[in-house]
């Protein structure tokens, strides 16, 4: 992707420099740019995943992650719930804020505030101004069924999964993961190596001493 934006690139100046008199459209370089920064946003995200691998070495972010995986299947009916409610208001929202607020202006902006309304970025005085009675109806049901609720109900789910992990005993291999695996298997190929070495040196020195007694 990088040789392609270089090579458009030259190709873009060459023309423009063979050919002063007309105009020189440099949208295609910048459209190669585009797609190579995102590129790179893609690929670098994926490569920052790869830690987690590491972190399984640690026994108390391999059972983070044992907790997360083991309420997966709750947290898709709970994520289901979360996005309904979710939609609803930002339907709401911006049918009734968004000729007034530039929040609300779209459906994809009022959804992103009120997401950021439940961590913390509240906008509740730019919506009294506008509309006093819907701002307090809407304000306070979306807060108190999001953050209250909602928001408990996935407290008691990774909970109580927590609990059960807790009670259950957790062998070392899936405490320590592959990582401690693979260089306790090579600490203990290293340890046997040694040792039958230093077998097979005893056994020699020990022939060596036989058959100088023989001679004697």
């Amino acid at each position: 992707m990088y040789c392609t934006k270089i090579d458009v690139g030259s190709s873009t100046m060459k023309m423009a420099q063979n050919d002063t008199d007309s105009f020189t459209m440099f949208w295609k370089v910048a459209s190669v740019d585009y797609h190579l920064s995102h590129l790179m946003g893609v690929l670098v995200f994926m490569a920052s995943l790869k830690f987690f691998g590491l972190l399984k070495a640690n026994r108390q972010m391999a059972l983070v992650g044992k907790v997360v995986f083991s309420c997966a299947e709750k947290l898709k009916s709970y994520s289901f719930i979360f996005i309904v409610v979710l939609v609803s208001y930002s339907l709401a929202f911006h049918l009734i804020f968004g000729s007034k607020l530039s929040n609300f202006k779209s459906f994809s902006r009022s959804m992103g505030s009120l997401f950021a309304m439940l961590l913390g970025n509240a906008t509740y005085n730019d919506l009294k101004k506008v509309d006093e009675t819907m701002a307090i109806t809407l304000y306070f049901s979306f807060m108190i069924i999001s953050s209250v609720l909602l928001l408990d109900i996935l407290a008691a789910i990774v909970g109580e999964r927590y609990e059960v992990i807790m009670g259950s005993k957790i062998c070392i291999h899936e405490t320590f993961g592959p990582l401690t695996r693979r260089f306790v298997a090579a600490c203990n190929k290293f340890k046997n190596k040694i040792a039958n070495k230093q077998q097979a040196a005893f056994g020699k020195r020990k022939t060596t001493d036989v058959s100088h007694l023989g001679l004697r």
